[in-house]
């Protein structure tokens, strides 16, 4: 074990795009990266894998992706890193996922959850709800959300994720487009289903809502009838909810 401590400190290599930099190397020495901003927006599409020193004892990389040395935490994608088929797998075991960790990459369009990982609702900096959300952010290419058949808590439905045992859509990707239908049988919408902090970024241009929704936080309808004017919603026979005047309502 080195004497010396090096830290990777918040915010040390955010905001550069224009740093031609196709690797970064993570040093033996380096045992702590703090926070959660370090790469975002960081050597734009020249940006291709990590690379971390085989004696470091605290991080290492999968496939050029950066992680925690015991594989719980996923701490970031570079920015231009490409993906077979768009797609990418997050290896099992991984608990946490970076807030912002996958936000500026493009390539990516779906993203499929590993079984061990659970979402959350939590506050990194100033960001603050749905945990997986956070993560992806927003500016990124993933359009989908996906889990495996082996999944105990969730399953995915048109590119969202719903949990299993209280039939609650959990997450919608802020880059779909076009129409999100929300599968029938739902009941509740999870708070931070759509990310209210972020709305104004999301891309889907109608919503529908099935027949079986109970209970939608009053927030989040708030947060979305605000976008009415350039989202369309409907509901078809709902003894709960109703459009009215283009605007969701309570019965």
């Amino acid at each position: 074990m080195p004497d010396e401590y090096y830290l990777i400190d918040e915010f040390m290599f955010n905001h550069l795009p224009s740093l031609t930099l196709s690797t970064f190397n993570i040093p033996s020495t380096v045992r702590e990266i703090k926070g959660d901003h370090m790469w975002y927006n960081f050597g734009g599409s020249n940006f291709k894998n990590f690379t971390v020193d085989s004696e470091n004892e605290y991080f290492k990389e999968v496939d050029g992706v950066l992680f925690s040395k015991d594989g719980t935490r996923l701490i970031a994608v570079p920015t231009g890193k490409d993906f077979d088929g768009g797609k990418y797998y997050v290896p099992e075991g991984v608990t946490d996922l970076g807030s912002l960790s996958f936000s500026r990459n493009t390539n990516l369009k779906t993203l499929v959850l590993p079984d061990s990982y659970e979402i959350s609702i939590e506050e990194r900096f100033v960001n603050k709800g749905n945990s997986l959300l956070i993560a992806v952010y927003v500016y990124t290419g993933i359009t989908d959300f996906e889990v495996k058949d082996t999944n105990a808590r969730y399953y995915s439905f048109g590119g969202s994720i719903y949990e299993k045992d209280t039939d609650t859509l959990i997450a919608v990707p802020v880059a779909k487009r076009g129409t999100i239908a929300v599968k029938e049988g739902t009941k509740k919408i999870f708070t931070e289903a759509f990310w209210k902090d972020a709305l104004e970024k999301y891309e889907f241009t109608s919503l529908i809502l099935p027949s079986s929704i109970e209970y939608i936080p009053d927030d989040l309808i708030d947060a979305l009838n605000a976008f009415s004017g350039s989202k369309t919603f409907i509901i078809d026979d709902n003894e709960n909810y109703a459009v009215s005047d283009g605007k969701i309502i309570k019965l």
